[in-house]
């Protein structure tokens, strides 16, 4: 004959007990995560963030009575924490959370994102782009791209570039799509070669210099997706599933 299970045993048993009860919201936030990345999926307006973004999901913390779903992940830092943000509540004249085209210089000049120095029509800063080669090829055709590959490889010593750089006139003169104001030199003007240490390519790079004296820098803004609350919507559905 068998003895009866004490209270206890029995909670074990059916799933009912502390480590029970945890390895539940444990599934329940997992399948929370992996309803949350479908979500991020199924907008299909993202391009290359959408990896980073559904990296950007995971479980903060877990107990017998509750889960936590976080975004970005606490190991997630720096640039690629912010632009995540940037992705789910937007990002306009107000910064982070608030929607609409704005001046990029408000936030470049402020000391975001690199050095700011002082020149004599005061704050500035040089922003730099690397385009890819098919970038470049798009923006200049086969020449350019060839009088890239071309350059002698810029060094940096001491905080000084040193190597050529292309001249202008490898594509035309174009206005900003924001702004309507045409660009100060064309996209190209300046592209400079980067090695390894191997000596091989690593990237190409040009500057633009953005100050107040200069031409407005405007952003259409990133419009908020709010996926998170889409999720919130389908919590209970997604309890039923898993308990």
């Amino acid at each position: 004959m068998t003895a009866p299970l004490t209270p206890s045993e029995f909670l074990a048993a059916v799933g009912m007990d502390r480590e029970g009860k945890t390895n539940r919201m444990r599934r329940f936030g997992d399948a929370l995560v992996a309803e949350w990345a479908a979500t991020a999926r199924r907008d299909g307006k993202m391009k290359s963030t959408l990896g980073p973004y559904v990296k950007a999901i995971a479980i903060r913390g877990v107990t017998e009575n509750s889960v936590t779903v976080e975004l970005p992940a606490k190991r997630m830092t720096g640039k690629a924490a912010t632009v995540v943000r940037m992705i789910e509540f937007g990002m306009g004249p107000g910064g982070i959370g608030t929607e609409g085209s704005y001046d990029v210089r408000k936030f470049l000049l402020s000391g975001a994102g690199g050095k700011t120095k002082m020149g004599k029509t005061g704050p500035y800063k040089n922003v730099p782009f690397k385009p890819t080669t098919a970038e470049i090829k798009g923006l200049g055709g086969k020449s350019a791209l060839e009088k890239a590959k071309g350059l002698a490889a810029t060094r940096v010593s001491g905080g000084s570039w040193q190597g050529p750089s292309l001249a202008a006139g490898h594509t035309a003169i174009i206005n900003n799509a924001n702004t309507g104001l045409p660009h100060k030199t064309d996209r190209l003007h300046g592209l400079r070669r980067m090695v390894n240490k191997r000596g091989k390519t690593s990237r190409y790079i040009t500057f633009r210099r953005a100050s107040w004296s200069g031409n407005p820098w405007i952003h259409r803004g990133v419009r908020a997706r709010h996926l998170a609350e889409k999720v919130r919507g389908k919590v209970q559905e997604v309890w039923e599933r898993v308990s």
